[in-house]
């Protein structure tokens, strides 16, 4: 291993696809191989990072074999997800890392790994209007991308420094990348949002309207994110105080502000969300409510005591 810069240099590194495992248990492992030529693991980069209840296993040495895709050069990339939620919080992560490193070894192709979804027929990346506003935004071309979908022996392997410090975890440099990506925002602001789901098809509580009035009544702004732009919903983030909402994919964009004081995220448990809070400094605030009948284990309650005691948590009292 050599270092150049601040990457590290891999020689004859082998790879093998992500694989789920089988059964109930086995179904929150995934399977994949990182190795260097001496059969070490290659150095530490949370794949699954955003899946609150996978984890990635790196497996032992994967064996050369004359099936084995090639590439004389590459960088590594971590885990490549389509979907918004995991875009925002592990994607658009890795290709900063990959930009990185992309800045000091152009023209080469970056590698990255895909879940395991069942879904051999998936296109990677699928270039949505959003897919393709980050990678322009960062400065990277889906040109260059190479998806691990069959094992794969990378001569040279060029690896930056992760995005993660551990899963669900960021690293600073990778939150001071974000914030320079996507420019100043005021240190003072009075504005506090309550980011409605009631516009989105998968409901998180039995009648969101009832916690819209609460939180309105209480100075929040009710906010549909899905309505704005996604230059003015990071904008929107980025501008807020406080931030409430049912836990899912609208209080991710909290990744996304420096500003935020503090996120109430209604309903189950997110280590994701955790994490994020955790690596920006906001307070988390995580009122589970009580299970409805008949439904999703993530469509929640509440009542107005158990919103009115978190409220007080926000404002310290």
């Amino acid at each position: 291993m050599n270092r150049v810069a601040d990457f590290k240099i891999f020689e004859d590194a082998h790879f093998i696809p992500v694989r789920r495992g089988l059964g109930r248990i086995g179904s929150v492992l995934s399977y994949y191989g990182a190795r260097d030529g001496t059969g070490h693991r290659l150095p530490k980069w949370p794949l699954l990072n955003s899946l609150d209840t996978s984890f990635a296993i790196n497996v032992r040495r994967p064996q050369p074999s004359n099936s084995e895709e090639f590439l004389p050069e590459a960088i590594f990339g971590g885990m490549y997800y389509n979907w918004f939620g995991h875009f925002l919080t592990e994607t658009v992560p890795n290709l900063l890392a990959a930009k990185a490193v992309l800045d000091r070894a152009p023209n080469i192709p970056v590698v990255f790994f895909v879940p395991d979804n069942k879904r051999p027929d998936e296109v990677y990346p699928r270039l949505s209007p959003w897919a393709t506003f980050f990678m322009s935004s960062i400065g990277i071309s889906p040109a260059r991308f190479h998806f691990v979908r069959a094992p794969l022996n990378v001569q040279r392997l060029l690896v930056g420094p992760s995005p993660f410090t551990r899963k669900h975890h960021f690293a600073p440099w990778a939150l001071l990348a974000l914030d320079e990506l996507f420019g100043p925002t005021s240190t003072v602001t009075r504005r506090d949002l309550y980011l409605s789901r009631t516009q989105w098809a998968k409901v998180r509580t039995s009648d969101e309207t009832v916690l819209e009035r609460h939180f309105s009544a209480r100075g929040y702004d009710v906010t549909h994110l899905e309505a704005l732009s996604l230059e003015d919903q990071i904008a929107t983030i980025r501008g807020a105080r406080h931030v409430a909402g049912c836990t899912g994919t609208a209080l991710h964009w909290t990744l996304y502000s420096a500003s935020c004081k503090s996120v109430m995220a209604l309903g189950y448990r997110s280590p994701l969300q955790r994490g994020i809070s955790k690596s920006r400094g906001q307070l988390y605030i995580n009122p589970r409510g009580r299970r409805v009948a008949n439904a999703s284990i993530r469509v929640r309650d509440f009542d107005e005591q158990t919103l009115d005691r978190a409220l007080d948590q926000v404002c310290g009292r």
